[in-house]
């Protein structure tokens, strides 16, 4: 047992030497860079070591052959320094179409903007980390209708024209269009046995479609069928002098007008149309 400790230690001490010179080497070519400049994983690539290597490097209070390693508190000054240019840039602002918003509103835009104007090569997540340390926090952006000018008039001059006559939800009829096709539309998910199979969600490419026409309101209610009787597959398109001569037509215009409310619609291209608009119904 002894002889193969001693072989043992003989041959491998050299090799353990060899790599601790070599180690000491590219610990003091580390010791002249500035880690705050780049990421683990970039420092890792060019030294060619593990990540967990450059972690350690990096924690070191000193290295070998020296009495103290100035790097730590020069890597403080860099991170300070870092994180005034990331709170900068996540409170800087432009304003687009009388809109103020964010200039850099993602990690990957900080990024791309230390990278670009200040030389500082850092990962997303080390940027989130100074985000959360700044008292940044990240929000999930809601939907909301468009705040356009033209958009407010429009809805200005609706409203003026709703208190005008009076409109309640009770005088109102509204309509819409909805296109059906024989896809499978349903949930990705299905309960089944232990032993049992999901059944996949049929898709054609050029399935068979059809438009249903609807209109709803206090009392009223109504549905129209929209077919295209040369090609299913088509659909019905829907377009101002179809919609004015197959829709508005028949027993359509007579329950609107025997109804007695105001008949709504969106904002389609073929509803806002003149034709439309002067549509005697």
């Amino acid at each position: 047992t002894v002889s193969v400790l001693y072989w043992t230690f003989a041959h491998t001490m050299p090799a353990m030497r060899r790599l601790h010179a070599t180690e000491v080497a590219l610990m003091r070519r580390f010791a002249r860079l500035d880690p705050a400049r780049y990421s683990t994983h970039a420092l890792a690539r060019d030294f060619r070591v593990s990540s967990a290597t450059v972690s350690y490097w990096l924690n070191c209070t000193h290295l070998p052959g020296q009495l103290k390693r100035k790097a730590p508190k020069n890597c403080l000054k860099a991170m300070r320094a870092r994180r005034r240019h990331v709170g900068k840039l996540a409170r800087a602002t432009v304003k687009i179409n009388n809109r103020t918003i964010p200039a850099y509103p993602s990690t990957t835009c900080i990024q791309r903007q230390l990278r670009r104007a200040h030389k500082i090569e850092v990962s997303r997540v080390t940027i989130r980390t100074d985000l959360i340390a700044l008292g940044f926090v990240c929000r999930v952006r809601p939907r909301v209708p468009c705040t356009d000018q033209a958009d407010f008039a429009r809805r200005y001059t609706f409203v003026r024209h709703v208190i005008a006559r009076r409109l309640t939800a009770n005088r109102i009829i509204f309509s819409d269009e909805k296109l059906f096709t024989t896809n499978d539309f349903s949930g990705r998910s299905m309960w089944v046995s232990k032993d049992g199979h999901a059944l996949p969600r049929e898709n054609a490419r050029w399935p068979v479609k059809l438009m249903v026409w609807g209109a709803i309101g206090r009392g009223f209610r109504m549905l129209k069928i929209l077919r295209n009787r040369t090609n299913d597959r088509e659909g019905f398109k829907l377009t101002t002098e179809s919609y004015c001569r197959i829709v508005l037509q028949g027993d359509v215009v007579n329950a609107l007008r025997a109804s007695g409310k105001t008949f709504m619609q969106d904002g389609a291209a073929c509803h806002t149309a003149g034709r439309t608009l002067r549509h005697p119904a």
